[in-house]
């Protein structure tokens, strides 16, 4: 074997399928917005990029009250089925395993004021569903439309399917010591709770045989404060095992935000979240246990499988930002495999279905789009010069290069980054100095001319005979007059950010957004310190998105030295004293200092300079006011990569 990650790439048999390496796509890789089953773009690079099974998004049963929505047709119906047999196919030829999840939504069934759902017990629940608790007749049904649905993979070509008992849905209700409240023979101890999910596994096993491939989805670690105990989670893994070939360990739930963030963790959980959980089940069962969550790097994976913490490793992010990481990894080119940032921009209910995509993979979600060309070897070499090395000015610069152009990128500082330099430097932000290092390496390894030091005159741009100049110097910070403010230590965003370690005593930032509740965040870790956050909106981060948002002010509650005052202003620095005008009064507190943080403002009055010198001439990244690393790294990437022929 040619690869360091010797543990990685040994083969594995699940039942009588045989997976080439112990790198697997979760069902997020192919979460879709449209179809039922999730797109097939991403898990078809995915699967050509060396990942050795892939899981489908979940597939309802024939069941209306399977799937969420009342009116959607069963996934696999006669119309669906050449359509997802050639899917099937394009998995295959790539050289991965195709798993379909077969799911129940249970209670989560939006069944509307006049009908209801199937849950555990009758109950309105907390999204004001109508929930009615199955009885054996029903439960007998369902059984049966599991057992269908996994016949139904199989005349499909389907490898094997994923049986899930986590996330909130239908079987992780019954399993669940916070969802499952019955007093009958379904309810109370660890094997009642286990005997609907048994009964359903034990038809699909009779209908698909002793040698299909099930795997079991499991959830470790709820998160609610009436979750299920782990021994309870040992003790239903081993009731289940008979009937299962593979556990699948997850954390967290589907159904509520805070739990989410720990299914679909954000930068500020750890690393290898699950890793404790498998290796406990790994003690006490006989099957594969592979892990899923915040696993971001092969160092990481390798890590696991050789200390004995899981048997196989589900990627989802990761895969998503490079479809590569897999044959990257194995050909030892670790680093230069585009790092996920863990923004959970690609998931959709962070943003509502209106923003999906990945901050870091200009093409995720983007195939086919006009605007962003597959690279293409130039015919006719273009002069691309580009003013500003952020994110936005290097992916411009690295697309320009790729296709073969002659490109300048001109930078006034003494290193290529931009926002990021100062962002890597943050508490919790170890993915952003990943990602930063993977651009800087990738410039490094580029044709790309870089003039650091050198200041974007018009002189020297004309000089360089530009045939595109793109514009990517970045916004500027937002100040702020208030009087007395000179007469204390007061900085700006990059400057607290470079003096972090010096802070002491009280910090009062001035503005709630994102940047400013990230940098509370991060110098309250600090126990000598106090920190004030004054945000003149009712709301702190609210321009997050809708998992890392509820995170972040979850540990901003649990943080004992940061006080919040909404709807307020600073008015006046006095001796020390900072007057917030809060609640139509004023509150006097004593500061040692002030940093603020009121955003970014575009500088095209700025960029307006530069216009005229070349016709082919655009403004990308922060000069926009955008402030986002996915639109810098899409923007930057389309300028570069649509270059007029």
């Amino acid at each position: 074997m040619k690869s360091k990650y010797k543990k990685i790439f040994e083969p594995l048999m699940i039942n009588q399928m045989i997976l080439k390496n112990r790198i697997f796509g979760a069902s997020g890789v192919s979460a879709d917005t449209v179809n039922e089953l999730g797109g097939i773009v991403a898990p078809e690079a995915i699967s050509l990029g060396g990942a050795s099974m892939i899981f489908t998004c979940m597939c309802d049963l024939n069941d209306k009250k399977s799937r969420f929505e009342p009116t959607k047709e069963y996934a696999l119906n006669k119309l669906n089925r050449d359509l997802i047999r050639s899917y099937v196919k394009r998995i295959h030829q790539g050289g991965a395993k195709y798993i379909l999840e077969i799911d129940h939504v249970g209670e989560y069934h939006r069944s509307g004021k006049s009908d209801f759902s199937w849950g555990t017990i009758d109950k309105i629940n907390e999204k004001g569903i109508n929930v009615k608790g199955l009885d054996t007749k029903e439960m007998n049904k369902i059984a049966d439309s599991f057992a269908q649905t996994a016949l139904d993979a199989i005349s499909l070509g389907f490898d094997g399917i994923l049986f899930d008992c986590s996330s909130g849905w239908l079987m992780s209700q019954f399993l669940s010591t916070h969802y499952n409240k019955r007093e009958d023979e379904y309810g109370g101890t660890v094997s009642n709770r286990c005997r609907f999910p048994l009964m359903v596994l034990q038809r699909i096993r009779d209908a698909v045989g002793k040698n299909y491939p099930i795997l079991c989805q499991i959830c470790a670690n709820e998160y609610f404060d009436d979750g299920t105990p782990f021994d309870d989670i040992l003790e239903m893994t081993k009731i289940l095992e008979s009937y299962i070939d593979c556990v699948i360990v997850v954390c967290g739930n589907d159904q509520t935000r805070l739990q989410m963030t720990k299914l679909v963790s954000t930068n500020l959980e750890s690393f290898m979240m699950t890793a404790s959980y498998t290796k406990k089940l790994k003690e006490v069962l006989q099957i594969p246990v592979a892990s899923i969550g915040g696993i971001m790097t092969p160092e990481e994976a390798e890590y696991m499988l050789e200390n004995n913490m899981a048997d196989m490793i589900g990627l989802c992010r990761p895969l998503i930002a490079d479809h590569e990481w897999v044959n990257k990894a194995m050909n030892n080119h670790s680093a230069d495999i585009r790092p996920c940032i863990r923004c959970n921009n690609c998931f959709h209910v962070s943003s509502e279905c209106k923003h999906v995509g990945c901050s870091v993979n200009p093409y995720y979600t983007q195939v086919g789009n006009p605007f962003l060309k597959e690279k293409y070897d130039a015919e006719v070499k273009k002069n691309i010069v580009i003013l500003g090395g952020g994110p936005a000015g290097i992916n411009a610069a690295l697309a320009a290069d790729s296709c073969g152009h002659n490109v300048t990128l001109i930078e006034k500082n003494t290193e290529v980054g931009g926002w990021l330099n100062y962002i890597a430097k943050e508490h919790f932000k170890s993915e952003v100095k990943r990602y930063l290092n993977y651009l800087k390496r990738q410039l490094n390894n580029s044709d790309v001319r870089v003039l650091l030091n050198t200041e974007a005159k018009k002189e020297k741009i004309v000089s360089l005979n530009p045939d595109k100049l793109i514009i990517a110097i970045g916004g500027k910070e937002n100040t702020l007059k208030i009087e007395g403010i000179t007469s204390i230590n007061s900085y700006s965003i990059k400057e607290a950010i470079c003096k972090q370690d010096t802070l002491k005593g009280t910090t009062a930032i001035i503005g709630g957004g994102v940047v400013g509740v990230e940098l509370a965040l991060g110098l309250a870790q600090e126990s000598n310190r106090n920190i004030i956050i004054v945000e003149s909106s009712d709301q702190l981060a609210k321009s997050a998105n809708l998992i890392y948002r509820p995170s972040l002010l979850n540990k901003i509650e649990e943080a004992p030295n940061i006080t919040t005052y909404l709807n307020s202003q600073c008015s006046k620095v006095d001796n020390r004293e900072l007057l917030i005008e809060y609640k139509n009064k004023t509150e006097k507190i004593k500061v040692d200092n002030i940093i603020v943080s009121i955003g970014v403002s575009s500088q095209s009055e700025r960029a307006l300079q530069y216009y005229g010198i070349i016709e082919d001439t655009v403004m990308v990244g922060d000069i926009n006011a955008q402030g986002n690393i996915i639109d810098a790294v899409y923007g930057g990437y389309s300028s570069g990569i649509n270059v007029t022929p």
